[in-house]
């Protein structure tokens, strides 16, 4: 809100015009002084007619020029998540009056967890009294590991080498990557569901894994 400047007025046939008075905040006051610094204030004004009977009003009002302050963690912007994340909202505001979170256009609870892969936007907007108004924006994404491979199978050649097979565990998946004993032995991205170790000798023990990326 913005200055103002209170006027105020007594009305009646047998008033003693000297009787009219008023105090802002307990200090006295002149009808139509402005009043600009932000605060709450409790405005008195009192009068008597020439037969003394009183009167007096009280009127409260605030002057706020500070629009809310929103703070927002859990989730920074431009940031891609790999695992679930929740978002937690603080709005300090002295005369709140309203506040709404939106998650992709749709409400949310701050709190709440996030697990799907995507794109969001989060924004949180906080109303105070005076109609001052903040609007804060985050986007991210999630973008999870796939789980792992399922139903790993190896199977020694005869002529040597040994055949590695698994199961696609979902749909996004960019390819894979094979492991012996620790140590990574696919070149690159493995985009089939198969690989051959070329370096296997019969009669050997050893640990493949295979893992989706």
């Amino acid at each position: 809100s913005s200055a103002v400047s209170p006027v105020y007025s007594a009305a009646d046939s047998n008033l003693n015009q000297a009787s009219l008075a008023a105090t802002l905040n307990g200090a006295p006051f002149n009808s139509g002084s402005p009043v600009a610094a932000e605060g709450a204030y409790t405005l008195m004004v009192s009068a008597s007619d020439t037969d003394y009977h009183n009167a007096s009003k009280t009127l409260n009002f605030a002057i706020d020029k500070t629009s809310p302050a929103i703070a927002v963690s859990g989730v920074v912007n431009g940031v891609v998540y790999h695992s679930s994340v929740s978002i937690q909202v603080v709005c300090s505001e002295l005369r709140p009056y309203s506040t709404s979170y939106l998650l992709n256009g749709e409400p949310y609870v701050p709190g709440q967890l996030i697990s799907k892969d995507g794109s969001y936007l989060f924004t949180a907007e906080a109303t105070d009294k005076a109609g001052n108004k903040t609007i804060k924006s985050v986007s991210f994404s999630l973008d999870s590991p796939p789980p792992a491979p399922v139903n790993v199978k190896v199977e020694a050649r005869a002529e040597g080498g040994a055949s590695l097979s698994w199961q696609k565990p979902e749909t996004d998946v960019a390819g894979y990557r094979v492991y012996k004993d620790g140590v990574r032995i696919s070149a690159g991205l493995n985009s089939s569901t198969d690989f051959y170790d070329s370096a296997y000798g019969n009669y050997s023990a050893h640990v493949y894994e295979a893992k989706a990326v």
